[in-house]
């Protein structure tokens, strides 16, 4: 089974934590703003929102809840995730040569098992599932998505693929089928070609430790970023330390600098260390 996924996780140094750090005080500003121009607001708004690229592509019209407004808020209701499930091969496989016996791919193979698809999943874990409550303005930017997309399935070249909630898509191909994890990425790559900087080899997913990034810089406590983030809260440590890291200096300067000052103003008392020396032992005969 083949889902969404962004491509393996590294583990993230220090001085890519600040690239990232740096990239999410220029992007914050520009990525919106060509994103509009090439119709894909809606997309990357999702993703600067810290939407996993499976959720944001599987999202349908029910996610957008706009229910009793006044007292809930305007919300994004993440709820599921788009996988794609392969086919499998029906024949052996020659581990010397890497080449199955009937000589050809899984989806020419004539004894395939299955019938590769698409399919809504439920979000990977319990805490994936989040409502979030958005804006007015960015309710009105996706609402309006969503009518897009709702004309364009009348159109006589859409066709979804089977399954249930796929004719239901926010995002998809021009012809209605789902779309790829591979061509999501590449979207995003041509929009920010011309965006600089941007953290080298940049992926949908950086998107989302951008996201991520950017609410802790705004100060977002603990339980709110599992709550927009969709963390495990066992994880949720980990990861807020991994996206601050960069900024540790900072946070400790009052600590730091008052430390300095009394060192620093210490180590430019008047008395030698030989007087200071003569002093204490004054005292102690004294003491005697």
């Amino acid at each position: 089974m083949i889902g969404l996924k962004p491509p393996a996780k590294k583990r993230k140094t220090i001085a890519k934590v600040k690239e990232i750090r740096q990239a999410s005080k220029f992007l914050s500003s520009y990525l919106l703003e060509y994103a509009r121009a090439a119709d894909q607001e809606a997309r990357w708004f999702l993703a600067m929102y810290g939407l996993r690229q499976c959720e944001a592509l599987g999202m349908t019209d029910d996610c957008l809840d706009g229910r009793d407004a006044k007292n809930r808020g305007r919300r994004i209701i993440v709820k599921q995730q788009l996988q794609r499930i392969s086919a499998e091969h029906g024949c052996e496989l020659d581990h010397a040569t890497g080449r199955w016996s009937c000589g050809r791919t899984t989806t020419n193979c004539p004894k395939r098992i299955g019938e590769t698809r698409w399919e809504l999943k439920g979000t990977k874990t319990e805490s994936g599932y989040r409502e979030i409550v958005i804006y007015e303005d960015a309710w009105q930017m996706l609402t309006a998505h969503r009518k897009a997309q709702q004309a364009r399935r009348k159109l006589p070249g859409f066709r979804p693929a089977n399954g249930d909630g796929l004719d239901r898509l926010l995002f998809t191909r021009g012809d209605g089928s789902p779309i790829y994890a591979q061509r999501d990425r590449t979207a995003l790559a041509e929009l920010v070609s011309t965006i600089t900087p941007r953290p080298k080899g940049m992926t949908v997913h950086t998107l989302r430790h951008i996201a991520t990034t950017m609410l802790i810089d705004g100060g977002a406590e603990r339980e709110r970023l599992i709550s927009m983030m969709g963390w495990s809260p066992k994880n949720a440590d980990a990861q807020i330390a991994t996206y601050s890291s960069a900024d540790t200096a900072l946070l400790a300067a009052d600590t730091s600098i008052s430390h300095g000052s009394r060192l620093y103003s210490n180590g430019r008392r008047s008395e030698t260390p030989e007087e200071l020396d003569d002093v204490g032992m004054r005292e102690d005969a004294e003491s005697v």
